[in-house]
């Protein structure tokens, strides 16, 4: 059993298959960050593990500040410990954006940017009540065969509701499965992280 392997496994203790998979493509650098939900204290100590062990360039910071008032009155500078970001580098945690109550802390917009979302994707769905409506309805509509959106479920986003845009996070898609495949020859449980992406349900 691999190292990745066994720590992907313990992982699974309160993590989700989509947050495993963009752990895997960070570790890769397949992409710039990720974020994961629910992490109280024994929880960051084996994400600790798990980044100190297999990459040691991954950095774990916690959420924003916790409220306006108390930031403005220095009286609580604790961060939301529940939420977990992972970069590369220190320079990626610049891109968040203070706003509370927000997104554990931050603005919606900043903490896509953080994770490599297109800015067509934070335009258009930056204030929107349901963000995935018009593009479920788009995806319906298009052309492009179900094999194909199966890609979609490689990237961690909603697209545009455009074709251009859905095209170019199908092939980005694309690229991050193809990538998995490669790589599996030395870390093998990559392709049961392929195979069980590809038969999900497309975003």
């Amino acid at each position: 059993m691999t190292g990745i392997q066994k720590q992907l496994e313990i992982l699974e203790q309160f993590t989700t298959f989509e947050e495993r998979l963009s752990l895997i493509f960070l570790h890769e650098e397949l992409k710039p960050g990720s974020l994961l939900m629910g992490v109280g204290h024994e929880q960051r100590k084996i994400l600790e593990e798990f980044t100190d062990s297999l990459d040691p360039e991954m950095i774990i910071s916690e959420g924003g500040e916790r409220s306006l008032p108390n930031r403005l009155l220095g009286r609580d500078k604790r961060k939301i410990r529940d939420t977990a970001f992972i970069a590369r580098n220190d320079e990626r945690f610049g891109l968040l954006e203070q706003e509370v109550p927000g997104f554990a802390g931050y603005t919606d917009e900043s903490v896509g940017r953080f994770l490599g979302y297109p800015e067509s994707a934070l335009t258009y769905y930056s204030g929107s009540e349901v963000p995935g409506a018009d593009f479920s309805e788009v995806l319906e509509e298009t052309d492009l065969p179900r094999e194909e959106l199966r890609y979609l479920n490689f990237v961690s986003y909603v697209p545009r509701p455009e074709e251009e845009d859905i095209v170019e996070a199908v092939e980005q898609g694309r690229k991050r499965c193809e990538e998995l495949e490669k790589r599996s020859d030395t870390i093998p449980i990559y392709m049961d992280y392929r195979r069980k992406a590809l038969e999900q349900e497309v975003i």
